[in-house]
């Protein structure tokens, strides 16, 4: 089984809240390699409990903590105590950074629904979108873009400022 398959089938089976969470939980590899030191007295937003860490440097996974202050990583790494006023348990689940999609066509799907669940639940966080995508349009390709709609209407103006 991939790298890729294991996360997603990890995250597969959870709300979506704790699929974005730990989809986009770590911080650059860099960062990931030498653990940020915070004094384990401190009392932070969230932690992470125990869950099997891919750093997306390439070395082997290991079973560590993630904590959150606010909207920033302030530590992963192998546990040491820290405390958190929201703990969560995430023994044997994957915790990753987003995935990037490089060829995504997510153009229909997020007209019809803006949050994108079908690439978070994978651990998707950025979508590369324009190549080969719907915009943007000369008036000779709107005409066609819409004549050959099918079941998803997209409105002819998307070009125009909301």
């Amino acid at each position: 089984m991939s790298h890729y398959s294991r996360i997603t089938r990890s995250l597969a089976g959870l709300p979506v809240a704790a699929a974005l969470v730990l989809a986009t939980l770590l911080a650059p590899p860099a960062a990931a390699a030498a653990p940020a030191a915070t004094p384990p007295a401190a009392v932070h937003d969230m932690l992470l409990r125990g869950g099997t860490i891919y750093d997306g440097s390439g070395s082997k996974p290991y079973v560590g903590d993630v904590v959150i202050d606010g909207e920033r990583i302030s530590y992963v790494g192998p546990a040491n105590g820290q405390k958190a006023r929201t703990e969560l348990d995430v023994h044997g689940l994957a915790v990753a950074p987003g995935f990037i999609n490089m060829l995504a066509h997510p153009e229909e799907s997020l007209l019809v629904d803006g949050r994108a669940l079908s690439d978070l639940i994978q651990g998707v966080t950025l979508e590369v979108m324009g190549e080969d995508s719907m915009g943007p349009l000369n008036p000779k390709m709107k005409e066609l873009m819409i004549a050959r709609q099918g079941d998803i209407k997209i409105p002819g103006d998307l070009d125009q400022p909301r």
